[in-house]
């Protein structure tokens, strides 16, 4: 029953996804990821925390098809194998994440019609003209979205050839979402990435979070990592202001990533065409 601070991004090919969370680099993978609504505790998810034998025990001995899957799966046998502490939650984040990497989807409307396989409408094909900056808007302005929205995940959060860092920060930004103080700040607990002492060092590192994938996006409203913006359109226009931290009291975060703070101006026939686009990666 606790609310979270967070929006559920998708798991539909997170299998190729660099970074699982909004703003956690230390779980690149989704046996590592599954930990957390499992034993996580601000906010509680499945609550396993303290309870995790006790819940172990219970799954297998009241459900014979888990013993069966078990067993098929991994050659083990309960209740000998969890006594000996081979059947453990490794068993299960395995599991979780074996199904995970089976949904794969890269057959949406876009896919198709990049293929030569189908058709977009014209509004669609005009959003995308002008979400790909192939076109620029009534004002001459061209959009920067491809510049972070790329690749086939339409996110520069994806597999590739990493630097010798331990992660790449090029795949976290500030989106100008907050300014609480005049000085950048985001939300208690919803800072991104950097921890409060890496903040004390470089508070440049303030509100970046991960970019996540346009695919299916037309269907995962509410959007942002707070789930703070309604629709495919309150985006758009959140992007068009250089942030919608600059709408506020305290105006631009000082910290906004420089492709989104410079703004742009834009018809409402082109919101249109853009949201029209975004609903079209499905």
């Amino acid at each position: 029953g606790h609310n979270t601070r967070r929006s559920s991004p998708t798991l539909i090919n997170s299998a190729y996804a660099s970074t699982l969370t909004w703003a956690n680099p230390a779980f690149p993978v989704l046996e590592l990821q599954a930990q957390i609504p499992l034993f996580g505790d601000d906010p509680i998810e499945m609550g396993l925390k303290g309870r995790e034998q006790e819940t172990l025990e219970t799954l297998f001995f009241e459900d014979s098809e888990y013993r069966n899957l078990v067993q098929q799966a991994f050659n083990l046998l309960y209740p000998a194998d969890l006594q000996k502490g081979l059947i453990d939650y490794n068993t299960i984040t395995f599991a979780l994440a074996a199904y995970e990497r089976t949904l794969i989807h890269f057959d949406t409307r876009f896919d198709r019609f990049i293929q030569g396989r189908g058709e977009l409408s014209d509004q669609e094909a005009m959003g995308l003209e002008l979400f790909f900056g192939f076109k620029p808007l009534s004002s001459g302005e061209t959009l920067p979205c491809a510049q972070c929205h790329n690749g086939f995940l339409l996110s520069d959060s994806f597999h590739y050839v990493r630097e010798e860092k331990y992660f790449n920060r090029k795949e976290f930004h500030n989106t100008g979402m907050y300014n609480l103080d005049g000085k950048g700040s985001y939300p208690f607990k919803n800072t991104g990435f950097a921890t409060a002492g890496q903040l004390a060092k470089e508070p440049n590192l303030m509100g970046q979070f991960r970019t996540p994938t346009l695919r299916f996006v037309g269907q995962t409203a509410p959007y942002g990592h707070d789930g703070s913006l309604p629709s495919l359109e309150s985006v758009i226009l959140h992007y068009a202001a250089g942030g919608k931290a600059s709408l506020s009291e305290y105006g631009q975060n000082p910290y906004v990533d420089a492709k989104i703070g410079a703004g742009f101006s834009i018809e409402s026939r082109e919101v249109d065409m853009l949201a029209s686009f975004l609903r079209a990666l499905q």
